[in-house]
């Protein structure tokens, strides 16, 4: 009750019990199942820019067994899945007896590409990668080969009398290296030789140099990774901030120290990447200048120009090209809001203004960095006694700090023989400050 068949076509059974005769049953067919799926017959091959492929691309509509469904017609349609640019020509066909052919599909951009096929709710398909035009067909997906060893370059759309200048980027640094100035584009690959090449991961990049016209690049369509068996991740510390804690004032420098070493085994030169974490906002980020330094360096001035105050610890990553290791610093840095001095150059001692008059009243603000002081303003308040108590008045809610100046209009009232006291307040966006006036002005 439970015989069933994964593959169509037409078949016959026997039955047999030991001794007895066996016996052989009329012939039956089985047919696919429901469409399932599709899947490519014929890939895409490398191609020329603006020529059709040839062989044509064909994908079969098939049951989930891997049949192909001979009953179906539906439409199929190709689309890029990646690559620099699109397809051209026909690129919905619709199957006939399950079977979909695309004869004039053509790529106008030079590069590596995959396809996509999709038919309505269907599994789709992915093609493998393929060249159009100029373009580098290697390294494969996990490529790799020991240190000292050769590499092939490869490439195809070959133009008679081009050449090709080849360029790595990788290594500790992650640096670009000229491999080659020129090779006849005709011999389709250049030959690596990487002996005294640090190992690591590397990438490249062609540059067809026409006889005449404008040089086409094309880029690798994966990594090469070259192998120093026993080479160990390299060694790195941090030793500041220090447990206990440090603070800098914002605006302010702070060095911090690493110490990284080659791992054993391993001879490739070291480089740093140094990050910031903000205990306020719980995010890291990359320093400034501090990606891939030289780990004879040694240590990195940190400028706390516009850091916001808080409390900041530090990363430090160090790479031979090939093998990354991590470390904290052991403690965390306190930056602090710079304190300001605020000084009244007005009223000076015995200065004295007539009842409605204007009085001028002068200060000077210092130690606060040129950026937060042309975004700082200042309150103005005045004292004077009634009856031996204090009144205050809010003479202004805000003024530039940088004016360093406010006009008062002196009030009629009280009158003659009151004196006044000023205060200052100072708001630098982050905290505010005060400052009383060392001096009373008299009204007379």
């Amino acid at each position: 009750s439970n015989v069933f068949f994964d593959t169509s076509g037409n078949y016959t059974l026997t039955a047999s019990d030991g001794s007895l005769t066996p016996t052989t049953s009329s012939t039956f067919t089985v047919v696919p199942a429901a469409a399932a799926k599709l899947a490519y017959a014929v890939q895409p091959n490398n191609v020329a820019t603006g020529v059709a492929e040839n062989p044509s691309i064909v994908l079969d509509v098939e049951d989930q067994y891997g049949n192909v469904v001979t009953g179906d017609s539906s439409n199929v349609t190709l689309a890029v899945a990646s690559g620099p640019g699109s397809a051209s020509g026909t690129l919905t066909v619709a199957a006939s007896s399950g079977v979909a052919t695309f004869s004039n599909v053509s790529f106008n951009t030079s590069g590596n590409y995959t396809l996509i096929a999709t038919d309505g709710s269907l599994t789709a398909a992915t093609s493998s990668s393929f060249a159009v035009g100029f373009a580098l067909t290697t390294p494969a997906v996990s490529s790799s080969i020991d240190a000292g060893g050769s590499y092939t370059i490869d490439w195809t759309g070959a133009h008679a009398g081009d050449t090709v200048q080849v360029w790595a980027e990788g290594g500790p640094n992650n640096s670009w290296t000229e491999l080659t100035t020129g090779v006849p584009e005709a011999n389709g690959s250049y030959t690596w030789n990487t002996t005294g090449v640090d190992h690591g991961w590397y990438y490249f990049q062609a540059w067809d140099i026409p006889t005449s016209g404008t040089p086409i690049a094309a880029d690798s369509p994966n990594y090469l990774h070259i192998v120093a068996s026993g080479a160990a991740a390299p060694n790195i510390s941090q030793s500041n901030p220090p447990l206990s804690g440090s603070s800098v004032v914002q605006g302010h420098n702070f060095t911090l120290d690493f110490n990284a070493t080659d791992g054993s085994g391993d001879t490739n030169p070291i480089y740093v990447q140094l990050w910031v974490y903000s205990g306020d906002t719980g995010q890291w980020t990359e320093l400034a200048n501090a990606n891939y330094l030289p780990a004879s360096q040694g240590s990195y001035v940190w400028n706390t120009t516009g850091v916001a105050p808080g409390w900041y610890s530090f990363a430090a990553h160090a790479t031979n090209g090939d093998q990354w290791s991590y470390t904290a610093s052991p403690g965390w840095v306190n930056v602090t809001v710079p304190t300001p001095t605020i000084a009244f150059t007005t009223p000076t001692s015995g200065q004295s203004v007539a009842p409605g008059g204007t009085f001028n009243l002068n200060w000077n603000i210092t130690g606060l960095s040129s950026a937060d002081f042309a975004n700082s303003t200042v309150q103005i308040w005045g004292q004077h006694l009634v009856d031996g108590s204090p009144v205050w008045s809010e003479l202004t809610a805000s003024v530039s700090a940088s004016a360093g100046t406010y006009a008062w209009t002196v009030p009629t009232s009280p009158g003659a023989g009151t004196y006044y006291a000023f205060s200052i307040w100072l708001n630098d966006g982050d905290m505010w400050w005060a400052q009383a006036s060392p001096n009373w002005l008299h009204v007379s």
